[in-house]
């Protein structure tokens, strides 16, 4: 059974924190999908690529209710039944607009790898 806060959605998927239960009790974030194509593709990337978990969040779960009756009931219960798959990752302690606004990574360009440089008429409105 999970227990969730919803944090963002679009027009085909769902991104939930939840707390893992009832194994570890672990945070956890979940991005539900309803397109089975990009699911797949999704796990195929990721396999083919090995992405490098210092820069890539790594999965921990992967759930498919087409496959898991288990998980498609808990989709009926949370009435979230329209997605169908799922990718669980651990919950990062802040998102990318926290890390921004608190770090101040735009007023200290030493942070910045690559720093972007644009013209004041880009920047401005007249």
């Amino acid at each position: 059974m999970l227990n969730y806060d919803h944090v963002h959605e679009g027009e085909e998927s769902l991104v939930i924190f939840a707390i893992d239960e009832p194994q570890e009790r672990r945070p956890v974030a979940l991005r539900l999908t309803k397109n089975g194509e990009s699911f797949a593709q999704e796990l195929n990337l990721r396999d083919l690529v090995k992405l490098d978990a210092n820069f890539v969040v790594p999965l921990t779960n992967v759930l498919d209710a087409t496959a898991d009756q288990d998980f498609a009931k808990e989709l009926v219960l949370k009435r979230l039944e329209e997605y169908k798959y799922c990718y669980a990752t651990p919950r990062a302690s802040r998102n990318l607009h926290h890390a921004l606004v608190h770090a101040r990574i735009p007023g200290n360009i030493e942070k910045v790898s690559k720093p972007f440089f644009f013209t004041s008429s880009l920047a401005f409105k007249s």
